[in-house]
Formats: structure tokens, C-alpha cells, sequence
């Protein structure tokens, strides 16, 4: 159980990684960084995340 809910914090980690290295910077800008906490079928995860603030939006037409 203990290694599942740590794959689960890894998986989750290195996509919200992989978001902050692809995101648009003009578009969004990092707010906060903040620990939630997420309930899964092998218990609670802890998982560090970035918040961001949307700078403009975008509308297409």
C-alpha cells in the first residue's frame, strides 16, 4: 500500500512538472506553490502543486 501511494505522489508530481515547463509564461504566471492532500484507493496522498494566476485570457474567434 505504502508504495503504491508513493507512485501515485511521484506520478502526480512530474505532471504538474511537466505543466509548469510546457505552460505558456506569458499566459500564466506561477502564483503559489501549495501541499494538498488527496484521498485515492491506497489512502491519502500528499502532493506538492503549483498554483497559477491567468495574466490575460485568450479569445479566439
Amino acid at each position: 500500500m505504502l508504495f503504491m501511494r508513493n507512485l501515485v505522489t511521484e506520478v502526480l508530481q512530474d505532471v504538474d512538472k511537466q505543466l509548469a515547463e510546457s505552460r505558456d509564461k506569458k499566459r500564466f504566471a506561477l502564483k503559489d506553490k501549495r501541499v494538498c492532500q488527496q484521498e485515492t484507493l491506497f489512502g491519502f496522498v500528499e502532493v506538492k502543486r503549483n498554483y497559477y494566476k491567468v495574466l490575460f485570457l485568450c479569445t479566439k474567434r
